[in-house]
């Protein structure tokens, strides 16, 4: 595990960081984008890992949310497999 924020500035960064991944897992879904269910699943995937996240750091707990983050970033894996496009 990577070591814990030195300081509240530190976790409110995390906490900031980990609110704009909220926030995308919701734009994933604006505006008629998402075009199946592995976004979708994807999507809420990263809405509800991060929600935990935040949980996690407000409760400055280091290691729960480094898991709640690597159960996220699958997530994120698995939809980009899909639809990242081949250069």
């Amino acid at each position: 595990m990577k070591e814990a924020p030195d300081d509240d500035k530190a976790w409110e960064a995390l906490a900031t960081k980990a609110a704009l991944l909220n926030e995308a897992g919701h734009i994933l879904m604006a505006d008629g984008r998402c075009p199946d269910g592995d976004w979708a699943d994807a999507a809420k995937t990263l809405r509800e890992c991060s929600a935990v996240v935040l949980k996690k750091i407000d409760q400055k707990d280091a290691e729960g949310a480094q898991i709640a983050f690597q159960a996220m970033t699958k997530a994120c894996a698995a939809c980009h497999k899909v639809h990242r496009k081949q250069d």
